[in-house]
Formats: structure tokens, C-alpha cells, sequence
């Protein structure tokens, strides 16, 4: 009996799990009607030179975040969304499995009007994924996919959700 307790506990290490976490903060908030009444356009994309990334992430970059936006900026006001990355980590599977690892992403949002290129909101974007064992090997693994979603609905969470404005007593 103790050794299929201790065998259950040991594959339940070694399967392990993942935990999101975010820290983005708004440097210049959208007003409540760009948030409820916009649409991205377009997203463009700068990135450090020194990230340690595949020649795909550009595409791969804007797929993901063009996917979670889809669902939260769903107005007729287009607006662009202009995305930096200074900071993109990505775990060893290796390490990940035996110890922990973790995926991370770190850069800003901008939010123009499409057609007069006003700067409508300005957001720190800051998102990682802490992990161990198997299963977080595996999801890790694909760093720059689930960190460009991540991104992507970290924008949506910050530039797209109306702000709830308390009224005076």
C-alpha cells in the first residue's frame, strides 16, 4: 500500500503542471469608449535584436495575438497596435522536467487610431509561465506560441475591457 502511494506521488511529479502569471500595468489607459468600440487593424511588431528567437516569430508573433484580440476588440474604430519585445525567456525542457522552468515575455502595447495616428493608450505588457515536470516540459516547449498568446490576452485584458467607473454617493 505505501509503495503505490509512494509510486502515485512520484508520477504526479513527474507529470507536474504549469501556473500563469501576469504583472502588466497600464503606463496611459484607453478611454472606456476606445475599449468598447475598437478594433485592431493591424499589428506591427518590434523586437530587441538580441532575442534568442525563431525566424517565424514575427508570424507566429501576430497569428496568436490577432487571435486573442478578435474576441475582445470587437468595435467598428479601427485602431493599429504597435507591439515592442525587449524580453522573451524560454525554459530548457530539459531543466523544466527534473527541476522547474519557466517562459516569459516582457514589452509594451501602444494603441493608435488607425487613421489619424493618435496614441490612444500605452500599456507594460508582462507575462510568464512557471512549470515542472512533464507536462510543462511539453507545454514550454512551445514558448513562442503560448507567449505571444499570453500577450495578446494581456492586451485584451488591459486596453479592451471596460473599466468599471464608480458613481458618486
Amino acid at each position: 500500500m505505501r509503495l503505490q502511494a509512494l509510486t502515485g506521488l512520484l508520477m504526479a511529479g513527474a507529470l507536474g503542471g504549469c501556473i500563469s502569471m501576469s504583472d502588466s500595468t497600464a503606463v496611459r489607459p484607453v478611454s472606456n469608449d476606445v475599449a468598447s468600440n475598437s478594433r485592431v487593424t493591424s499589428i506591427v511588431l518590434t523586437k530587441s535584436d538580441n532575442l534568442d528567437v525563431s525566424s517565424e516569430f514575427e508570424s507566429v508573433f501576430r497569428a496568436k495575438v490577432a487571435d486573442k484580440l478578435i474576441n475582445c476588440a470587437t468595435g467598428s474604430r479601427e485602431v493599429r497596435l504597435e507591439a515592442r519585445i525587449w524580453d522573451l525567456n524560454k525554459a530548457n525542457p530539459a531543466m523544466t522536467y527534473l527541476i522547474a522552468g519557466q517562459n516569459s515575455i516582457r514589452g509594451t502595447a501602444k494603441i493608435y487610431d488607425a487613421n489619424t495616428g493618435e496614441l490612444l493608450g500605452e500599456y507594460n505588457i508582462q507575462a510568464s509561465t512557471t512549470g515542472t515536470g512533464l507536462i510543462a516540459a511539453a507545454y514550454l516547449a512551445e514558448a513562442e506560441e503560448n507567449l505571444s498568446s499570453s500577450f495578446g490576452e494581456q492586451v485584451c485584458k488591459q486596453a479592451f475591457t471596460v473599466k468599471k467607473v464608480r458613481k458618486k454617493a
